[in-house]
């Protein structure tokens, strides 16, 4: 099956329309983490804005907004950790238009949220919660426990908590002495199990 047969490109924005891009902006980062021990607690905040101007037809002006929060919490012995992470990300056409659908923001997959496959909902905005319990079990190998919910939303009234779609599993982790090298997660949604296998922090 083609994608013209999936998608109708009258209805999907971008689906037939070229652009080229030209890109500004930028990003700032705040750590207050304790970066002597391993694993690292503390706070990170990351803000980013990026501006991307159509110069082939100005059918496509979008400016995307993200704000990331995670907290990493010791909980009673140091190779114990819980996780918390808020995150959202905003595309909005400044010019009143549609985003096109490959700069859409997504959820699902294993970095987002675990219980659904990649890209599974799409829409200009979206909000997401993690949590996660870390367990160092024998040296250099991690267990899991994670809860994700999140949800997306076509404007700014869907900034709430109501819908999230959310998920939850378990998780075992390989390491090397200075990072990960080796992820498995078995999550669960109302759609299914499903295992993502990759390499580095979830988040």
């Amino acid at each position: 099956m083609s994608l013209e047969d999936r998608f109708d490109p009258v209805a999907t924005p971008g689906f037939s329309t070229k652009a080229d891009f030209v890109v500004t902006g930028g990003q700032v980062a705040f750590h207050l983490r304790e970066e002597s021990v391993i694993p690292s607690v503390g706070v990170t905040f990351e803000l980013a804005a990026h501006r991307y101007d159509d110069t082939t037809s100005d059918a496509f002006d979008v400016t995307r907004t993200v704000a990331d929060v995670k907290v990493h919490i010791p909980v009673g012995y140091r190779n114990r950790i819980l996780v918390l992470r808020a995150r959202t990300s905003h595309s909005i056409d400044e010019n009143g238009g549609t985003v096109p659908f490959y700069m859409m923001e997504t959820l699902g997959g294993a970095n987002t949220i675990r219980g659904f496959k990649e890209y599974r909902f799409q829409d200009t905005r979206n909000l997401l919660f993690n949590l996660e319990y870390r367990w160092e079990v024998w040296t250099y190998v991690d267990f899991a426990f994670f809860h994700d919910a999140g949800k997306v939303f076509a404007d700014t009234s869907g900034m709430s908590f109501d819908g999230l779609k959310s998920g939850y599993g378990f998780g075992i982790r390989g390491h090397d002495p200075i990072g990960m090298v080796m992820r498995f997660d078995f999550a669960k949604s109302n759609e299914g199990f499903i295992l993502h296998i990759g390499s580095g922090q979830s988040f």
